[in-house]
């Protein structure tokens, strides 16, 4: 099984697997593990308030439960890496050149979004209470006209994937990144994350709230903030919320 007492939750139509998941944790202590799975997500959400949709059917859109109470709240963004990680090297047994992960929470495939990750928490006492980490992938679908940046395993591979199966590849893989964490702390963790950023000591063009810049990502901070050089050797830090990339 991909977690000690893993258990699959599934719902043919929800509104977001995130949303049901974190509600199912504010009533029970569920094993973790726990994956929350629907093949039809009706209001998908994603960073920045958007809106993550798809086709039913054809893609993974999920929520893993977890209880990394040993984590820090300062902390946090290596869940993210973790998750990041594990959908790497899920994805890279079949896409051998151009995957990358995008700061904070994409996997890109070349200039286009295979997939996303949303993690929100619960904190007792500056430490991890749980973890819900929402994952959308785009497996099978091959219809991406309203959203030019996006793309699927299908599209790049040029074959249909088995849902259950990639499933529980991903499961296992973040799983091992989980362990690896959480044993070995997170010196390598970080550095075999900014291996696979995108877009790192290349220069890009960048919105922040003075406007539209360009700059070369240097890496990330202990805080998970992007580490941007911008002209006149001036190097910023960016949380969440404060940075786009103009694609």
């Amino acid at each position: 099984m991909p977690f000690e007492g893993e258990k699959i939750i599934y719902y043919a139509t929800c509104s977001s697997t995130n949303t049901v998941a974190m509600n199912l944790v504010s009533k029970s202590q569920l094993a973790e593990g726990t994956v929350v799975i629907t093949d039809c997500q009706l209001q998908g959400r994603g960073q920045r308030g958007n809106s993550w949709m798809g086709e039913p059917y054809q893609n993974l859109t999920f929520s893993l439960i977890l209880y990394p109470t040993w984590l820090g709240v300062q902390d946090s963004f290596y869940l993210n890496m973790v998750t990041a990680l594990g959908i790497y090297q899920t994805l890279a047994t079949s896409i051998i050149q151009g995957l990358s992960i995008k700061w904070p929470n994409d996997i890109y495939f070349q200039n286009q979004k295979v997939g996303g990750i949303l993690i929100e928490n619960v904190v007792n006492k500056n430490k991890l209470r749980s973890s819900v980490v929402g994952i959308g992938l785009n497996v099978n679908q091959t219809n991406f006209n309203n959203f030019p940046h996006a793309t699927s395993l299908s599209l790049i591979c040029g074959y249909k994937f088995n849902l259950s199966s990639l499933l529980l590849q991903l499961t296992n893989n973040i799983q091992r990144q989980y362990d690896r964490l959480h044993q070995e702390g997170n010196h390598d963790l970080q550095k075999d994350y900014l291996q696979y950023l995108y877009g790192l000591h290349e220069i890009k063009t960048f919105r922040d709230q003075e406007g539209i810049f360009q700059g070369m990502i240097q890496g990330i901070d202990e805080q998970g903030r992007l580490v941007i050089d911008r002209a006149h050797q001036e190097r910023r830090h960016y949380n969440n919320q404060e940075i786009a990339l103009v694609l």
